[in-house]
């Protein structure tokens, strides 16, 4: 049951999108938290292009979560790429 709530997670947050409503910092990062413990790597960098579009500035805790859905889906290019934009984000 647990891993199937990364679908919960991830339709409140679009639909609060849906509705011009901006999830704030820790639902985004309770959300890719759940794709990547589900390893739902490709829900998770979605997510993170519509947060980046938005404006959404990550933290560490976010970016944590979303190099680790990377990995545990197995996409060590993706998370490689996001390691070496941390500072970017000012995170490193």
């Amino acid at each position: 049951v647990r891993q199937q709530l990364w679908r919960e997670a991830l339709d409140m947050v679009v639909e609060s999108r849906r509705l011009a409503v901006q999830p704030d910092l820790r639902t985004c990062t309770s959300c890719l938290s759940a794709c990547s413990k589900s390893s739902h790597w490709a829900e998770a960098l979605g997510l993170w292009g519509d947060l980046q579009r938005d404006g959404l500035q990550p933290d560490v805790v976010m970016m944590n979560a979303l190099i680790s859905a990377c990995a545990r889906g197995q996409q060590w290019q993706y998370a490689l790429t996001l390691f070496d934009e941390l500072p970017v984000w000012s995170i490193a």
